[in-house]
């Protein structure tokens, strides 16, 4: 298993549910928030929708300190209402 940092942007498959309610995946960015041990990882959903105000996170434009220093390919909205282990 390759080994990962905090604050390392990765691409995960992230659970969600179709509009017939069934669960699917999509590979999708998502940000190593935590790490515990070998095994368990915290991660956290990035999207280009921003959802500021639906959500909590952060909008963060690509051209941004922090954009660039992710390297962001578009600008994001880090979804921290939707973690996953």
């Amino acid at each position: 298993m390759p080994r990962y940092d905090v604050g390392e942007v990765v691409l995960v498959y992230f659970p969600y549910k179709n509009h017939n309610g069934e669960i699917q995946v999509k590979t999708r960015p998502g940000l190593i928030y935590q790490l515990d041990g070998d095994r368990e990882r915290v991660i956290i959903q990035i999207t280009t929708t921003n959802r500021s105000d639906k959500l909590p996170g952060k909008w963060i434009p690509k051209a941004s300190e922090i954009g660039k220093k992710m390297e962001l390919l578009s600008d994001s909205f880090i979804n921290v209402g939707t973690l996953f282990v």
